[in-house]
């Protein structure tokens, strides 16, 4: 079963980049990813446990699923190219991409001051005195008290959930547009004080995602030495970067990159049986979560009783896999890295994973091709919001948190219109 499933992974990896003209496809991202991950945790190094049949079977399940979507998709759901495909991604004119600066400075200014506060609140000393060690970081981050009132209200509705689609739209006008330089400053300070502020390397991994994800739809049409040594080289840095920040969080880097691509299935088996022993049920809430966060948060503050008890135990089941620390090894514990499965499972157990990977190989395929045949950055930026969804399935579902929800909508009517950015796509003409 196993030997069946990797070589359909590398059979599909490649079908994926041929049938879709770009390496960031949705099939090739999810099958190098979950190829990778059951292949690594079936080796079983530094006495990780392995899973059993069972947690493989639905896990390979769900991943055939999501590809069979993806391509009956393909072929049902029609996608009309731009009529206009001299466009943006072909031409590195500035004219053609409009950005109302000053709103988007504002928003950047919001952020950052969040951030500035809160990390005025823990006591800059404080971070200061860790040695600018993440693992310190994250450790004081923990124990520190919540800013409340106002400030709890900016970070939750606004400040949070811009962080990952201001950071696309400035890299957007860096990469196809006017290089804006108080953008990139903003958005260097911007990363820098949230890798201070929550001691984690997810920043500079949206940073890196995000970038590489841009490139690769600006050089799809033409790979040539020049466009080869620039991804070379963004790679290189994120790299050299990535392993800086792991060695200031972990002892034993190696180990650490190992597990967070291994241990996705013993982490799903064992908080399954958690849900089994409960026989708890989330039905589609568990995955969508973050869409419902913002009006319970409503209701919590107008009433002051907490969320309905139903939602109250949807989310400390999931807060649960995140705070609590489980053994996965001889010597090993580890909390999250549940993956998406976990979250599908607790839907509706093999069922949520198969319906729920048969809508995410839908939205995944429409995203896809709206980007690859648009001359407008809107829906490149919507597609790399999906692409990373797809990459960090194998640490949960990303629609459960409330920031990525909410930064979605905000991506179309906030950023992305005629308030922030827009394409004039009347201009194209003179372009073709």
């Amino acid at each position: 079963m196993i030997s069946v499933y990797l070589i359909f992974c590398v059979a599909f990896a490649f079908i994926g980049y041929f049938t879709e003209k770009n390496i960031f496809n949705p099939v090739t991202i999810m099958t190098v990813l979950w190829g990778s991950i059951v292949y690594l945790s079936r080796l079983g190094w530094y006495g990780l446990y392995l899973a059993n049949e069972n947690t493989y079977l639905m896990i390979i399940i769900g991943i055939y699923t999501f590809v069979f979507s993806y391509y009956i998709s393909k072929l049902i759901l029609k996608v009309k190219p731009s009529q206009s495909k001299s466009n943006i991604f072909q031409h590195n004119n500035p004219s053609k991409i409009n950005v109302n600066y000053r709103v988007i400075y504002f928003l950047y200014l919001i952020c950052i001051c969040y951030v500035i506060i809160k990390l005025s609140q823990r006591g800059l000393y404080n971070v200061i005195s860790t040695g600018f060690n993440l693992a310190d970081i994250g450790l004081d981050m923990q124990n520190s008290n919540e800013v409340s009132g106002l400030i709890s209200f900016v970070g939750f509705w606004i400040a949070v959930p811009l962080y990952f689609p201001l950071m696309i739209m400035s890299l957007t006008d860096y990469i196809f547009g006017n290089k804006d330089r108080w953008l990139i400053f903003l958005n260097i300070i911007l990363v820098l004080g949230r890798i201070l502020l929550y001691g984690g390397r997810y920043p500079f991994i949206q940073l890196v995602i995000a970038i590489i994800l841009l490139m690769s739809f600006k050089y799809h049409h033409k790979y040539n030495l020049k466009s080869t040594a620039r991804y070379f080289l963004v790679l290189v840095i994120g790299l050299l970067v990535f392993t800086m920040l792991t060695n200031s969080k972990t002892k034993a880097p190696l180990e650490t990159i190992y597990l967070d691509f291994a241990m996705q299935p013993i982490q799903f088996q064992t908080w399954a049986e958690v849900i089994d022993l409960s026989d708890s049920y989330s039905y589609g809430f568990a995955s969508v979560f973050g869409f419902v966060h913002p009006f319970l948060y409503v209701i919590e503050n107008l009433n002051g009783n907490g969320m309905p008890t139903f939602f109250s135990n949807i989310y400390n089941n999931i807060q649960n896999t995140f705070n609590i620390w489980i053994p996965i090894g001889n010597t090993l514990n580890a909390n999250a890295y549940t993956s998406i499965f976990w979250y599908l499972y607790y839907d509706g157990r093999i069922i949520g994973i198969i319906l729920g990977m048969l809508i995410f190989g839908i939205v995944a395929c429409l995203a896809y091709k709206k980007a690859y045949h648009s001359n407008n950055p809107q829906k490149i930026a919507n597609y790399i919001m999906v692409a990373f969804c797809l990459i960090y399935t194998f640490t949960d579902m990303e629609m459960y948190k409330y920031d990525f929800a909410l930064g979605l909508i905000y991506l179309n009517v906030l950023i992305f219109n005629k308030y922030g950015m827009y394409v004039e796509e009347n201009d194209f003409s003179k372009f073709k």
